[in-house]
């Protein structure tokens, strides 16, 4: 890897402030337009005229602001599918009798944690959820394919009740989702079958279903004028 993959990297990782990315785009513009045996040239276009993809007529580099967002949304995706050690502390520390995606964020709690609600509404309209194991929840993540019930019916007081608590022997158990939910969310529930294959986490800006920052990048970017 050059210097430069090297920095970008560490750039998206670690995130940073507007006044830093502002300052680097600063840098990109006058090394477009360079002064030449101390003549200062004309800036003829502002880097933010010019970063779009080559398809739309720009140079084909990624905007800082969108980059930096990409891979936000990246540690988001890492986080919510609990694939590592840092994601299961990051839950047990600040989540607890909380979901992930209606903890308060207070300015005791770290910056990759700010960095992480920062982007949570975000990122989160792109998840969906298989119920295999019925262990994801009822309330707060999104396996209907619409919202999560908790947006869907407009409350703030629901609980972490598991998918399987609503089920009895290996189906719907309709009386208690009835005492539950309005009745055409009850449909729509009972419609659903119940997999027993292992929950699993879909991400819905690629059509493969799989996480990749490119496929943020085209669903989150400034769209060339």
């Amino acid at each position: 890897l050059s210097n430069s993959d090297i920095m970008f990297a560490k750039l998206g990782e670690c995130g940073t402030t507007k006044s830093v990315l502002t300052t680097i785009e600063c840098i990109f513009n006058g090394f477009f337009w360079s002064s030449y045996n101390r003549r200062r040239h004309i800036y003829w276009s502002s880097w933010a005229k010019i970063y779009f993809p080559v398809a739309e007529g720009r140079l084909g580099v990624w905007n800082l602001a969108d980059y930096v967002r990409a891979f936000s949304m990246k540690l988001w995706w890492w986080f919510r599918s609990k694939s590592s050690s840092w994601s299961e502390y990051l839950h047990g520390h600040y989540c607890q009798n909380l979901h992930s995606t209606t903890v308060p964020y207070n300015r005791n709690h770290s910056p990759i944690w700010h960095r992480l609600c920062r982007i949570r509404d975000v990122a989160e309209p792109f998840i969906f959820w298989t119920s295999g194991d019925g262990l994801v929840s009822f309330w707060h993540d999104d396996w209907l394919g619409e919202k999560p019930l908790a947006q869907l019916l407009h409350g703030d007081a629901y609980t972490m009740e598991p998918v399987s608590y609503y089920w009895h022997e290996g189906d719907w158990n309709v009386p208690r989702i009835l005492q539950t939910v309005p009745i055409h969310c009850a449909e729509t529930i009972c419609q659903i079958p119940i997999a027993g294959q292992g929950d699993k986490i879909v991400w819905t800006g690629s059509s493969e279903g799989a996480f990749s920052t490119k496929s943020v990048w085209e669903a989150i970017r400034q769209a060339s004028p």
